[in-house]
């Protein structure tokens, strides 16, 4: 991966301009009442598998010598991903932007499954809307491991929740998005995702804990 995109607190608003089609239209009609008074959903296993049209990205070289796979597709599921989703809910859309320094996000949109038009039972003129997901993965993509990994600036403000045992991660809750962030860890996990710098989970029109239970899912085959 290459780009000069830099490195700076420019990441969610990115992904949520990114994916207007679906999110931007959520924020816009979100009601009010924040994201702590949304219903708590049930969150389900869930498996990486590959999407239509994503980008063919495989493991970068490093990664491959330290016992990743080679596979044109196979990279996506290698790298932390969501193995718990709210109910009804899937991935279906990926994409990735390449940052400064050889660094990349990896992002999944998560989506309620499509329904049949005869399932359909919202007014579009309601105002009301679906929930959404997007997790990025912000990785070294060069060639060669780093010497010491370049993250990027915090998350302003929000409190700090354990994910795992080994994990705190910041919350910051506005409106009815809520994100999760936090480094993650260099040990304890495979070889080669030790140039994992951090990982953020953006949910939009769902309660914070459901998007924390989301986030603490979020780990590699």
């Amino acid at each position: 991966m290459t780009g000069g995109t830099s490195r700076g607190r420019f990441r969610v608003v990115a992904v949520l301009i990114a994916c207007a089609p679906v999110l931007g239209s959520l924020v816009a009609q979100s009601p009010a009442g924040g994201a702590d008074r949304l219903e708590t959903l049930t969150v389900q296993k869930a498996k990486c598998t590959v999407l239509p049209n994503e980008p063919a990205v495989e493991a970068p070289q490093y990664a491959q010598n330290i016992g990743a796979g080679g596979e044109a597709y196979g990279w996506w599921c290698e790298l932390p991903h969501a193995t718990a989703l709210p109910s009804g809910m899937v991935a279906d859309h990926r994409s990735v932007a390449d940052l400064a320094n050889l660094y990349a996000l990896f992002n999944t949109q998560f989506a309620p499954k499509p329904s049949l038009p005869a399932d359909t039972t919202t007014d579009p003129g309601s105002g009301a809307s679906s929930p959404g997901l997007i997790l990025e993965v912000d990785v070294n993509s060069s060639t060669i491991p780093a010497k010491h990994l370049a993250y990027p600036p915090k998350l302003d403000g929000g409190t700090k929740v354990k994910i795992n045992k080994r994990v705190t991660a910041t919350v910051v809750v506005v409106g009815h998005n809520v994100t999760v962030e936090w480094r993650y860890p260099r040990h304890g996990v495979p070889k080669y995702l030790e140039e994992v710098a951090t990982v953020a989970l953006v949910g939009t029109d769902l309660s914070k804990a459901t998007v924390i239970r989301v986030a603490a899912s979020v780990r590699p085959d």
